[in-house]
């Protein structure tokens, strides 16, 4: 799949289009988006009922992180798809998504990303929301991507386990993976900690329906709100208290806030 959000890059529509091989597609909160591929309909869905993020705690980001977040908010929304139902897969797109953005002049891939995905659910007036339950982080070692992944359980003696854990290598499109790239990762693991952590859950409600919900926090320093370590048998992981109850807490606003606009906008 490709996505694209127009650029000025290109002097002409016409040019764009011959170099990516994608459409021009218009919507309400993006304008002009260039999209093409095999997951073109799961993109326009998606973009379809985006709504804009909201700002917390007096952010006021610069249009480059800002737009980070805003593709980090689809690129998790379809990794939760492929953890969910394969659906993505059973299309011939997904398991690796990559983020470019136009920096000092050229195009600049990000990484430096943490993926953690979490169970919520709802039962009358009550909210669980659940330990994480998995784990990407992304990164680039000399072009190449690495996505180091892990499943998360919970375990009363000894806190949150990681298991199925691997490393997965996506190659760059001008050269193969070489022995030195295997190598250089597998000697020097990248740290699940990122300075984009990016939040998203799935909620449950009692009629079966679900929703998503994601939050991305960009953290200059990235050892606050949820820290990894890499231990002899595996990770590590601590859990800022405060910052789960704050999770929990813009989960309830926004479950209330819906419920809201539903009764407004019944029969």
């Amino acid at each position: 799949m490709k996505f694209s959000l127009r650029a000025r890059l290109w002097k002409t529509q016409r040019l764009f289009h011959s170099l990516s091989g994608v459409k021009l597609w218009l919507t309400r909160t993006f304008g002009d988006v260039c999209i093409g591929g095999s997951g073109t309909d799961d993109a326009k869905s998606f973009l379809r009922n985006f709504e804009p993020p909201q700002l917390l705690d007096g952010a006021n980001p610069s249009p480059l992180l800002e737009g980070i977040s805003r593709s980090l908010m689809m690129t998790a929304h379809l990794l939760q798809l492929e953890l969910m139902s394969y659906s993505s897969l059973l299309q011939f797109y997904g398991a690796g998504y990559e983020i470019a953005s136009l920096i000092d002049g050229g195009l600049a891939k990000i990484g430096d990303i943490t993926y953690l995905f979490w169970h919520v659910d709802v039962s009358g007036n009550s909210i669980q929301l659940s330990y994480p339950y998995h784990v990407c982080r992304y990164a680039y070692r000399n072009g190449v991507l690495a996505i180091r992944s892990a499943r998360l359980r919970f375990d009363n003696s000894n806190g949150i386990l990681a298991s199925d854990e691997g490393v997965y290598l996506v190659e760059p499109a001008f050269r193969a993976i070489t022995d030195e790239d295997i190598n250089a990762i597998r000697t020097n693991l990248p740290s699940m900690n990122s300075r984009f952590l990016v939040n998203l859950f799935l909620i449950r409600f009692p009629d079966c329906s679900l929703q998503w919900f994601s939050r991305n926090d960009y953290r200059s320093t990235p050892t606050t709100h949820i820290v990894f370590e890499d231990v002899p048998r595996g990770l590590r992981i601590a859990i800022d208290r405060r910052y789960v109850e704050r999770l929990g807490a813009i989960i309830r606003d926004r479950i209330q806030a819906t419920q809201v606009s539903s009764e407004n906008s019944g029969p």
